[in-house]
């Protein structure tokens, strides 16, 4: 299993062409940081994050609970974004 690196990365679309990393957060990072990032662009401007959620589940009938990570993919686009 590979380490990871960052909690969240915020890309763009660069030029119509490429896929641009505008910003990462550390393992220590929360969600609420990430929301900041993902909207710091401004109304004018989409963003894309992709968010590693780690969670603790309990199955039914047990008692103890597992450490889950889900990787969860997110659009910023406001209304007011150019169409491109």
């Amino acid at each position: 299993k590979k380490k990871k690196a960052f909690r969240y990365v915020v890309f763009y679309i660069r030029d119509e062409k490429a896929i641009a990393v505008e910003k990462t957060g550390g393992r220590d990072a929360k969600y609420d940081e990430f929301l900041v990032d993902i909207m710091a662009c401004g109304p004018e401007d989409c963003r894309y994050g992709l968010f590693d959620f780690e969670y603790e589940h309990q199955c039914e009938g047990t008692t103890e609970k597992t450490k889950k990570e889900k990787l969860v993919l997110m659009s910023w686009c406001p209304d007011t974004a150019k169409i491109k």
